[in-house]
Formats: C-alpha cells, structure tokens, sequence
C-alpha cells in the first residue's frame, strides 16, 4: 500500500479477486492477533514496537513456525447475564494458550454488531494446523453461559451447546449442558433449583493450584460439580440462622458473638456449601442496614467480637470493608473483628493490596484485635503465595485461625489433615475446629459417618505434637455448637456443648446412642 508511517493494522478479506483492504490503522492490532504472532513465530511485535520508537534495534525474524487461531466468543442475544463457566476447563485442553473471558455474572450484554460484541476469546497453537480447528472446538465446548433477556423481552436463558430454548410455543423447560466430574450431562433449570445445585466457578488460580498440588483428584470434588448432588437429601439452614436473625444480615445466636453477612458471593464456590441457599444470588440476607446492625450492637452488650461472613467478605472492595468498619469501630465493647474467608486459598494476592493492609491497621488503632478465620481443607490448597501473605500480615499483627470441613473423598484421612494442621502451625495459622460437614440439600454427600470421623480426629492427634493439637472436631448444631468427643464402650457417642444459646450448657457433657452411619446428632436417637 506503500505506507511508511510504522507499524501498522490492515484489516482485509481474501475474496476471488484476491484481498480486499477494510480498514487500515496506524497502530498495532489489539488482543488476540500480537498473541497470535508470537506463538506462530515467536516474534514480539509489542517489544519489538517498543526498540523502534526509544531507537534500539528491532528483530523480526522467524524463531520458529506453528499455527496459532482464536475463537471469538460472542453472546446470540441482548439481556442479562445470569452466569457464565468454563474458562478453566477450557484452560486446560491441550493446545490452548489463552483463555480471556471480558464479563462477568449481572453485567448487561447489548449487541453493537461490531467487536464490541465479544465477550471473550480463546487461543490455540499447534504443529499441524489441521489439529486446530479440533482443539478450538473442545475449548469452545467446554465455555457456557446463560443470558436472561431483558424485562419485557421473551423470557429465556441461552446456553452454549445445549437443545434450542423454549419460545412461547415451545413449552419445553429450559436445559443446560453441565460439565460434572463424572462426565457431561443435559439438566433443566427446575432440577438445578429443586437440588440446590450451585453454578461452576472457580478461579485460575485455584484451579492451577490444584493441580500442580498432586492432589488433584482429591481436590476437584471441593469446586467441581458432581452427579452425587443430585442424590444428597436435607435442608439450606441446617443451624437455624434465619432464626437467629435479629435484624436483616445479622444474626446473634451466641451471647457474645454478631454474625454479619457482607456479600452472598465468594471468589470460588465450594460444592459443599452451608449457605447455598444465597451464596451467587441476589439474596435479601445480605446485611444492608448498617446503622440498625450497629444500634442492635450498642443494645446489647454481651455482644464483643463480630464476625464479617457471606459469602466471603474478602470480595468486596477495601472501600466497601472500611465502610462497614465505620459502623462498628467505634462501638468501644467489640474487643475482635473476624473475617471468616476462603480467598486465601482461591486469590491470595487478594491479600497484597496496600488499602487492605491499611484497614487492618485501623482495626488495630481502635484497640481491637483483627482476626482472620482462613478455611483450607487440605494441605494442597495452602499455596506459596497463600503462606506469604500469613506472613506478612501476622508480622502487621493480624491473628490467623483455621476451621476445616471434614470432606468425604477430599481429607477424610488422618495423614492428610494431620499434615494440614501442621504445615498451618508451621505459616502462623492456628487450627481451630474441625467440622463435621452439614446435611445440606445438595451436599450431604460429603459427609463422613460420626465413627468414621471420630478415628480420623483421633489419628490426627495421635500425628501431631502437643502443641499442634489445638482444633476441636465438631458439628454446628441448630442447638449449638458441639464438640464430638469420643464413642464408648458403652455403644454411646460422648458430645459436649462448645457453645449454646443457654449459658448453662455451654461445656456440659451429654451422650446418645450411637446408631451406625449416622452423621448428624439428629440421626442418633435420644435416651
């Protein structure tokens, strides 16, 4: 074309007559085609931009030659977006160099007929390039998303590769395509919510980190959906939380404890979860009502310590935390502020930001002791960056807890969380309870059976020193919190209360009959 003014962008179509020239711009292409250069031929075209404007010499010779192409991803309809998984499955296909996802669950999505229509893209490299197209699909197949139009609009969601949707003369229920660890499955939106069945998501890193962790298949059942959800039995409130309620958001089961809940959303969503019954929707439990929560507080004065829960407080902004810590600093009785988070082990770096740091250090300037309740349930989940950020915020002055779900198939083994608890010694974190996992809708199947838990908490403290020992194996019991103690010979589980709504149980000791394969108090019978 004869331009000479640099780099360049040419968009052209190869047509009969030979190319035809679209657009032309003086500028390198943005994502994906720099991307797509370097992994064809190793070529940085953005550094090598770089040596040509400062006056250093550039080099645009061929390393090597391979076939690299992306996929755009792009939306078939305007609305909302209700969800949208899959990129780490996608990730992971052999082949793929890059996933890039550009929305997120609530956004709007308004076609412009143009590249603002993508709503992310996928990048393959291979050898041959007749593998490509095969490595694009399979990438391509495992992305889905649903799209809720808007008000007004035909009401109905669309999936990627799933049956065509429902239209007011098609009656049929709306279906999905699930990727579940036991293989590939077509579910209609009524079984999902009749199940309790949380939708996918989960972060890069944690996925990443799982897997180079060893322990992977051990691992995945924690974040990956499974057939056995579809067949676990119970309830979505198995401690009476909406009970306890006493203004919108916050609960006060416990005289000297205020459970706040900040968010109905965490950075990953375990499979297990007690609070399925909000976590990833827009959920009126969410406290909203600062000032009444604060009022109820200044109210009642056995309240001293607040926990900040969800979701995961950890996911809203450093703005947003320290908004809610205006309400509750002041309130000179509040001896602790805990803040009970999973993103340790989902999004350490989470813990890097300057501001967060800062906010903790409030804590400390209103006299109160900051606390950080971490949840890893496996030692492979207890990353490097994980144990830098314990580190550094300990030597700030933060105090580091640790409860563990006792997970069947994931750590139900005394090895595993023996070394669990020793390597969050080793960090800084103390262990604080090992629960018995709850017959939650959906996830009882994670349940291990009360003889079976028993020998683990044994075995753990028969592989740990005197002062490792320091969790207590117990069940959050819509009565209280109970820790498990022993199975006589008398054929009687021996149970204390940890904590109770009534004073005067709080470390009484009671005991049932054992029945074998109970899990829960309420399957053992009284007398």
């Amino acid at each position: 074309l004869g331009l000479s003014w640099g780099p360049t962008n040419i968009e052209f179509r190869w047509t009969n007559r030979g190319p035809v020239v679209i657009e032309v711009n003086p500028r390198l292409d943005g994502a994906p085609n720099p991307q797509l250069v370097q992994l064809a031929y190793g070529i940085d075209l953005v550094t090598e931009h770089i040596k040509l404007v400062i006056g250093e010499e550039w080099d645009l010779r061929t390393r090597h030659s391979q076939t690299a192409a992306a996929r755009i991803l792009v939306p078939d309809r305007d609305g909302i977006l209700d969800w949208i998984h899959g990129d780490s499955r996608a990730a992971a296909v052999p082949g793929v160099a890059e996933v890039k996802l550009y929305v997120e669950p609530k956004m709007p999505i308004v076609r412009k007929g143009d590249y603002r229509d993508w709503i992310g893209y996928i990048i393959a490299v291979s050898p041959h390039g007749t593998a490509m197209q095969a490595i694009l699909q399979r990438a391509a197949d495992s992305i889905n998303w649903s799209i809720t139009q808007f008000r007004g609009e035909q009401e109905q969601s669309a999936v990627t590769h799933v049956p065509a949707p429902p239209t007011n003369s098609d009656p049929r229920p709306h279906t999905a395509v699930i990727d579940f660890i036991e293989g590939t499955r077509i579910v209609t939106d009524d079984e999902l919510q009749a199940n309790s069945i949380m939708r996918y998501h989960v972060t890069k890193f944690y996925r990443e980190q799982i897997i180079n962790s060893g322990y992977y298949e051990r691992l995945k059942y924690i974040v990956e959906p499974s057939f056995e959800e579809f067949k676990s039995p119970g309830n979505l409130d198995t401690s009476g939380e909406q009970d306890n309620t006493v203004v919108p958001g916050f609960q006060h089961k416990y005289a000297q404890t205020g459970l706040l809940l900040v968010t109905d959303r965490c950075a990953s969503y375990c499979r297990y979860c007690l609070r399925k019954r909000m976590i990833g929707k827009d959920s009126d439990e969410v406290a909203a009502d600062f000032v009444g929560i604060a009022q109820y507080i200044y109210d009642h004065s056995e309240i001293t310590n607040v926990l900040l829960s969800g979701g995961d407080p950890f996911v809203l902004s450093t703005a947003k935390l320290n908004k809610i810590l205006d309400h509750l600093l002041p309130i000179s009785r509040l001896d602790s502020i805990r803040f009970g988070t999973k993103t340790l082990a989902y999004q350490p770096k989470r813990f890097e930001d300057p501001a967060l740091r800062a906010l903790f250090q409030r804590i400390h300037e209103a006299g109160k002791a900051a606390v950080i309740v971490t949840h890893f349930d496996h030692i492979g989940e207890i990353s490097a960056d994980a144990e830098r950020n314990v580190r550094s915020l300990r030597a700030q002055g933060v105090q580091f807890l640790n409860q563990t779900v006792l997970l069947a198939k994931v750590n139900d083994d005394p090895e595993i969380l023996a070394a669990t608890f020793a390597k969050c010694h080793q960090v800084g974190i103390r262990p604080y309870y090992l629960f018995q996992a709850r017959p939650v809708r959906g996830a009882s199947h994670f349940q291990v059976s009360l003889r079976r838990g028993i020998e683990i908490a044994r075995g753990i403290n028969q592989r740990l020193s005197g002062i490792q020992k320091t969790f207590k194996y117990a069940m959050s019991h819509y009565t209280g919190k109970i820790e498990i103690l022993d199975l006589g010979a008398d054929g009687r589980v021996y149970m204390r209360y940890h904590q109770n709504k009534t004073p005067e149980k709080i470390g009484k000791i009671f005991s049932r009959p054992h029945l074998e394969g109970a899990c829960w108090l309420d399957d053992l019978p009284e007398g």
